[in-house]
Parts: C-alpha cells; sequence; structure tokens
C-alpha cells in the first residue's frame, strides 16, 4: 500500500513540476491547457489516498462503512428497524476461542442498540 501511494503522488505531481519547471526555466509560454491540466491533476491527488485506502485495507472499509452508517448515509440491506433485547443475545459455542480458553465455557454476546434507536427529549 505504501509503494502505491508513493507512485500515485508522483504520477499526480509530476507533470505539475515540470510544467513549473518549464515555464520558469523557458522564454516560451505554455499553452494555457498545458498549465491547468497538471493544476487540476495535481490537486485530484489529495482524493487518492482515500480510494487507495478502499482498496487495499480491509479495516479502512469496515471503519468507513460504520461511518456511513452512524450518519446514516448508508444502511444495511434486510436490518431489522429494531432489535427486541430478547432478540439480541448469540451464544458462541465450539468456536476456537472457546476451546483455548481455561474454563473451555460458551459466551454470550450482546448487540447494543444503535444510536438511531436512541431519541432525544
Amino acid at each position: 500500500m505504501c509503494l502505491t501511494m508513493v507512485v500515485s503522488f508522483l504520477i499526480a505531481w509530476t507533470p505539475y513540476a515540470v510544467s513549473c519547471t518549464w515555464d520558469i526555466l523557458s522564454d516560451e509560454d505554455l499553452p494555457i491547457l498545458a498549465t491547468i491540466l497538471p493544476t487540476m491533476f495535481a490537486k485530484a491527488s489529495c482524493m487518492m489516498n482515500p480510494i487507495i485506502y478502499a482498496c487495499c485495507s480491509k479495516a479502512f472499509r469496515q471503519a468507513a462503512a460504520t461511518s456511513f452508517r452512524r450518519l446514516g448515509c448508508w444502511s444495511r440491506q434486510n436490518a431489522p428497524t429494531q432489535v427486541a433485547p430478547s432478540d439480541a443475545v448469540f451464544t458462541v459455542r465450539g468456536s476456537p476461542a472457546v476451546r483455548g480458553s481455561p474454563t473451555g465455557q460458551a459466551f454470550e454476546m450482546r448487540v447494543l442498540p444503535s444510536t438511531s434507536a436512541v431519541t432525544s427529549v
């Protein structure tokens, strides 16, 4: 991922550096398109990092999805709107974590209510 970020930075900023250097060292003026495109491409490099993170990092994708869900921009399909406390208990038995535990007993996981289910007064 680090190499991808460095390469994308170089690809985005090299045309801008070349056009600026050309403009300083040359007596000729560059065409307007040759000055605008490298500038826009270099400024667009800031949006490449989230795209690279999303493509290369599963943890980033999960954190972004969680953030979007909290903002209400993205919801899970087929997710229940409200979960009753009796429906929100899962018992885990026989998983590798349980087998390796000193007691070897099952444990329960409870789903916490989402922030959208909490109403403000």
